[in-house]
């Protein structure tokens, strides 16, 4: 996932501390940056999907 805010590029799966202390937690459909704290709706999971494809396509032509 890349941040809006500041463009970092990083993994969405990873948790910030911050986060495991909210209320909303489990429930929350929102990313933070670990860069810069800006949150992130979450991409649905068709569009993780279609992003990962569009993204080793890519990387298949690149090798060629």
């Amino acid at each position: 996932m890349i941040c809006q805010f500041c463009g970092i590029e990083f993994i969405e799966e990873i948790k910030n501390k911050e986060c495991s202390m909210c209320i909303l937690a489990n429930n929350c459909k929102f990313v933070k940056c670990p860069n810069c704290g800006y949150e992130i709706p979450a991409q649905s999971k068709i569009l993780k999907t279609i992003f990962n494809w569009r993204k080793n396509k890519n990387e298949v032509k690149r090798n060629r």
